[in-house]
């Protein structure tokens, strides 16, 4: 096609083709999972040490004016975090019971504000951190309908 618009007097276009099939490799090679999945012990000591035992005990708790409040305050306290922070351990402990089937939709709003959160720390979100916090975002869409 290149040819024909140069013959009616058009620029020839440059073939880019190359080039995004160069791209869509490093893509495809980038898009395994190499972060290994935590254990519930490396989650536990990893969040043990990031966050209170108030607040951790809360996001389990029956009652869900406690589920929100621990979760505010989760949220609060996620503001502060750096980029070094372990990601794959939060999204994974938000997932806990009731986790991402929790009925109250104030606490799973603010479920999905932390993890909203979570994606600006840099490289410490990662695909494995995307993959958990997806998992609660699909159920949720799958159930509100």
């Amino acid at each position: 096609s290149s040819g024909i618009n140069a013959e009616y007097g058009g620029a020839a276009k440059k073939s880019a083709a190359a080039p995004k099939k160069e791209n869509k490799q490093k893509l495809k090679e980038s898009e395994e999972i190499t972060e290994p999945e935590m254990t519930d012990e490396q989650v536990d000591e990893a969040v043990e040490s990031l966050l209170d035992a108030e607040i951790r005990a809360g996001l389990t708790n029956a009652n869900w004016k406690v589920r929100l409040e621990a979760v505010q305050n989760f949220s609060a306290k996620a503001e502060g975090f750096d980029k070094t922070v372990n990601v794959q351990a939060l999204i994974q402990f938000l997932g806990r019971k009731p986790g991402w089937k929790d009925n109250n939709a104030q606490v799973l709003n603010e479920k999905f504000g932390i993890c909203e959160k979570l994606t600006h720390k840099g490289d410490a979100f990662t695909k494995r951190s995307a993959d958990y916090a997806l998992e609660g975002t699909i159920r949720w869409f799958i159930i509100s309908k």
